[in-house]
């Protein structure tokens, strides 16, 4: 029971999410993205939600490798690989706007699909709170972590929403930590820049400074404070 991809499609046609289990070309991917979503927005409401798919043939080829010694091996590709994209079922389902289409083998079974499916709504659910359309529109990388979490190599690898919810919660702390370590960075950096400037404007006694000095004793103090602080 394996995945060969997640598509998550707007009903005016674009893609919102693709997970792609397979290694398939750029072209390919286009026009498996363009076929099923024609066939899936063609579909009323009361059809059934599983259709076969035909669409990329691959023809069968023989794969040359160069071996250590100075000769040559020739492996035959596997049939399953020969097989990736002649022939899937996709299993898809509506919620609110949005279209999630998945695609397996053919002898897969089609009610499993649309629980794992349905398990990654209620995960997207659960993080976003009543998650909707624009929550994947602009923060689409949470959903890619968290199918990530969900599925490995397109088969089910954590099936506790707890588990799957705490992991997303740590990356999250890990990005606030490492946000506020970077925020601090700038502030020192901004604030020692300040000096700098400031230190400056007082050794060339520059007109802008808002401050002077009484006597020509206490800037050349001034002037060599500078300096040491600008050398160091």
């Amino acid at each position: 029971m394996a995945i060969r991809y997640l598509i998550l499609l707007s009903r005016q046609g674009k893609v919102r999410l693709a997970k792609w289990f397979t290694t398939l070309s750029p072209k390919d991917k286009a026009k498996i993205i363009k076929d099923v979503s024609q066939l899936v927005l063609a579909r009323r409401a009361r059809m059934c939600n599983f259709l076969e798919y035909k669409g990329i043939a691959v023809t069968p080829r023989l794969i040359v490798a160069a071996h250590t010694c100075c000769a040559f091996e020739i492996f035959s590709p596997r049939p399953s690989d020969l097989l990736m994209a002649t022939d899937t079922k996709v299993v898809y389902r509506r919620y609110a706007s949005l279209f999630f289409i998945a695609a397996t083998d053919p002898t897969d079974n089609e009610l499993i699909t649309l629980e794992i499916v349905h398990r990654y709504v209620e995960q997207m659910d659960k993080y976003y709170g009543n998650v909707c359309e624009l929550d994947i529109i602009f923060n689409f990388q949470k959903a890619y972590f968290i199918l990530d979490e969900l599925l490995l190599a397109g088969e089910m690898q954590e099936s506790s929403k707890k588990n799957v919810l705490r992991v997303i919660g740590a990356q999250d702390s890990l990005e606030d930590m490492e946000v506020g370590v970077a925020t601090a960075m700038l502030h020192a950096a901004a604030s020692h820049l300040h000096n700098i400037i400031t230190m400056i404007l007082i050794l060339y006694h520059h007109p802008l400074m808002p401050y002077q000095y009484g006597d020509e004793q206490r800037t050349r103090e001034a002037a060599q404070k500078c300096r040491t602080f600008i050398a160091a």
